[in-house]
């Protein structure tokens, strides 16, 4: 099974209510078991085959918990693990 990747997310983490909803784009997401905003995990997320795109082949929709400062959003599933780094929560770096 493949690693997950992401290679991109939208809209711009913003706020420190949480409640907002975040998409990641990348390869092997739709066997995501995981996902975190730092420590803390998705409120709720759905993953998503994408037919078509040539960056990337699924979607995952996250609920972003509350927060403050800086989150590294990871992902985890059978084929493993990774994460976006450091990034503030009003930057994102523009979907492909």
């Amino acid at each position: 099974m493949a690693a997950p990747q992401i290679i991109a997310f939208e809209p711009p983490l913003s706020g420190t209510a949480g409640g907002q909803i975040v998409s990641l784009f990348g390869n092997a997401l739709d066997s995501v078991t995981t996902v975190s905003f730092g420590v803390q995990p998705a409120l709720v997320f759905s993953a998503y085959l994408v037919s078509g795109h040539p960056t990337y082949n699924s979607r995952i929709d996250a609920v972003v918990p509350p927060g403050e400062g800086t989150a590294v959003i990871s992902v985890s599933g059978p084929g493993g693990s990774t994460s976006t780094g450091q990034i503030g929560r009003a930057s994102c770096r523009e979907r492909v």
